[in-house]
């Protein structure tokens, strides 16, 4: 009896849940915003256009990613995405909104990991090194599906997500801060497995608070992940790109970290 009863909650929370998105997608549906809105080339930051105009570095520029389009402005994913977003606004308490006004205004993803105390680049220049000389592909790559898919920001889809910063001036997918954080935890693990657990957490805090911020979707940050490993996977396979990797791993022999 108690069996089915669980059972039976559990099949009531998840109709709820259903009916739930359900209506955001058929608000969304009937919204001004059509399904196939874009964010505009002309709304593109020329900061931001230069990593696409500099090229990758040790990479094809026709390298895929292995991250899949966005779904449509008006689809029950997008709609999943907004109904999270709002859930997190619940978490907008003055230590994240503190943090995330930190975070915003440091300019490179390695600054804001040793101002979190994550990692040390002057004690480890050349961990600091691999990650500079990679990033030039890793940027490239961001930058290039962020036009290719050119996706919305949030608070264009929904007036309720009220982001706490200014939206970006480039497209929403992939997320820049997940891809960039992610693929810095990657590296930071290979090198250093020890402290895998640390690296990675820092990573997922950084690019979640750009979601409690309202300027990401979730599946922004979940293909920024993705990108940043299939990128990483892909560099590896390239000599130059090991050998630095080799010498960053030897700063931590005899060392305590």
């Amino acid at each position: 009896m108690l069996a089915n009863s669980h059972h039976m909650f559990l099949s009531s929370k998840k109709s709820i849940l259903f009916v739930c998105l359900m209506v955001a997608a058929i608000f969304l549906n009937n919204s001004k915003v059509s399904a196939e809105e874009k964010f505009l080339d002309s709304d593109w930051e020329e900061y931001y256009v230069s990593f696409q105009q500099a090229g990758p570095k040790y990479l094809e520029k026709d390298f895929e990613t292995g991250i899949d389009a966005p779904a449509a402005n008006n689809s029950i994913a997008t709609a999943a995405d907004i109904n999270s977003l709002l859930f997190f606004k619940e978490d907008r308490d003055d230590e994240n909104l503190s943090v995330i006004n930190v975070e915003n205004n440091i300019p490179h993803i390695l600054d804001l990991l040793e101002d979190r105390k994550v990692f040390s680049f002057e004690d480890f220049p050349k961990t600091g090194t691999f990650l500079k000389e990679t990033e030039q592909d890793l940027n490239y790559f961001i930058f290039r599906d962020k036009l290719k898919f050119s996706r919305v920001r949030p608070s264009t889809l929904s007036d309720q997500i009220e982001p706490v910063i200014e939206n970006p001036a480039h497209a929403s997918y992939p997320s820049g801060h997940g891809a960039q954080s992610y693929y810095t935890a990657l590296v930071l693990s290979d090198i250093n497995p020890v402290k895998r657990d640390i690296y990675i957490k820092a990573a997922k805090e950084i690019s979640h608070r750009r979601e409690i911020a309202g300027i990401h979707f979730p599946t922004d940050t979940a293909a920024g992940y993705r990108l940043a490993e299939n990128v990483y996977e892909a560099l590896m396979q390239k000599q130059e790109v090991k050998k630095l990797f080799l010498e960053a791993k030897k700063e931590f022999e005899n060392k305590v970290i």
